[in-house]
């Protein structure tokens, strides 16, 4: 079992460290597109995964694709994978304020995964809320939520339209607290 990220930005390397410290996945077992050279090389060196340039690189894999880009890095996501990702294969995104129906439209594709994390999760102490599309395998559900639980607590929510509220809550929450106490500190 193998699983690929798009992206390997801060929350892509808290999933790595999470699933690599919790033993779900060894570093040869993770692949991580990044268009960045200095990064590819940072993860490589710190964790030892196996680092790509393009993302359709990642197609060649097995297992679980995480998305991990910023929502306006989306629309060339798309164009690599359109169509191409296996239908067996789910996706999991945490890609901010992007709703399930325009994955599965933008990537071709049904088995999606939407998880918002939020900014303790970088600690291992988060809170993850997430759902899924029908077509997600249950067995696939069981395997997501040990991965998620790396990062912290998660929550599974049947319904999409409750992760907005979950976002408002969980994951923009905390980093107002920060915000305020780092202000106070700069006070």
């Amino acid at each position: 079992m193998t699983i690929s990220f798009i992206g390997g930005g801060v929350m892509a390397e808290s999933f790595i460290a999470g699933v690599l410290k919790e033993g779900l996945f060894s570093s040869d077992q993770i692949y991580v597109s990044d268009p960045i050279a200095d990064r590819r090389k940072y993860l490589t060196d710190t964790y030892g995964v196996n680092c790509l340039k393009e993302n359709i690189d990642i197609l060649e894999k097995k297992g679980k694709i995480l998305l991990a880009v910023k929502p306006q890095t989306l629309p060339e996501v798309y164009k690599d994978l359109k169509g191409k990702i296996s239908p067996e294969r789910p996706v999991i995104s945490i890609v901010a304020g992007s709703k399930s129906s325009d994955l599965s439209k933008g990537l071709e594709h049904q088995q999606i995964i939407r998880v918002m994390p939020n900014t303790p999760s970088q600690i291992g102490k988060g809170m993850l809320v997430w759902t899924s599309t029908d077509e997600v395998d249950p067995t696939a559900i069981g395997e997501i939520a040990s991965i998620l639980k790396t990062l912290g607590e998660e929550y599974y929510v049947h319904d999409e339209k409750y992760m907005d509220m979950a976002t408002a809550l969980s994951a923009s929450g905390p980093a107002y607290v920060f915000l305020f106490i780092q202000s106070l500190i700069d006070s």
